[in-house]
């Protein structure tokens, strides 16, 4: 059994969306293992402005930063996005534990990290400085496995839907998010769901212009494909039922509004 020696060796580290940096209590964290709380985004950190009413995502790692630990989600939600020098943001993936970070800079044997990972919830994350993780592959091929496995997985998932936002538009791709999201609140279960996310956070997701989220949302309203409340995008039952004949209608509609 080598991988419990690994994971008594690593420390934890608690990462959470909603409260303030706490203290070490096991040694420097970005050295090898340590204890902290990361409890609200710091704007000075992240390089990006908050506006009030965006969510406050904690930390992890930024984009461009040096790769020193592995860490190994055990608890909670985190999301990984692309920021790019004029301020936007593009979201790649949202991942829930189990899930590794940092395994792809590692494994492209890169030396610096290509994305920013947040946490979206309360995250327990335990990390192995890179050496520690690298011995715990060598020792272990069930693991490297494993990884290779988990690896595969977010390619899949990725290469799968990719090109999309080139050939479909934005009334598809708005409506494909909206129904999934509330598939996931289950609406299939009940009479009516409010989908909480901003705008912001909508085109971080889609990848679109906000001001391209904000038209085609209003142009969905007016044609009943669902409402708004207080300004979020709420959905019923029965409209959810519809869309998928929906999306068929909207799915032959290219990026410039001609018919496929």
């Amino acid at each position: 059994m080598t991988r419990l020696p690994f994971l008594l060796y690593c420390g934890m580290i608690f990462i959470s969306s909603t409260g303030r940096r706490d203290h070490d209590l096991f040694g420097d964290p970005v050295a090898g293992s340590g204890v902290q709380r990361i409890h609200h985004a710091d704007p000075g950190r992240t390089g990006r402005t908050v506006r009030p009413g965006d969510p406050p995502y904690g930390l992890i790692h930024q984009k461009d930063s040096p790769l020193r630990r592995i860490g190994i989600l055990l608890r909670g939600s985190l999301r990984v996005i692309n920021e790019f020098e004029n301020g936007s943001v593009f979201m790649i993936e949202c991942n829930d534990a189990v899930s590794f970070i940092g395994e792809i800079t590692l494994f492209a044997e890169e030396t610096h990290t290509s994305v920013t990972i947040e946490a979206v919830t309360e995250c327990r994350i335990a990390f192995l400085p890179v050496p520690v993780f690298d011995a715990w592959l060598d020792s272990d091929p069930h693991f490297i496995k494993q990884m290779a496995r988990h690896i595969a997985k977010k390619l899949y998932c990725s290469s799968y839907n990719r090109g999309e936002r080139l050939f479909y538009s934005s009334s598809y791709l708005l409506l494909k998010y909206v129904a999934g999201e509330m598939e996931a609140l289950g609406l299939r279960r009940m009479e009516k769901a409010v989908l909480r996310k901003n705008r912001r956070q909508i085109s971080e997701e889609l990848g679109m212009q906000e001001k391209t989220v904000n038209r085609t949302i209003a142009r969905l309203c007016e044609e009943g494909v669902f409402s708004l409340e207080r300004g979020k995008i709420a959905m019923t039952h029965k409209q959810l039922l519809q869309s998928e004949s929906r999306l068929k209608d909207y799915s032959g509609t290219s990026r410039n509004g001609a018919q496929a």
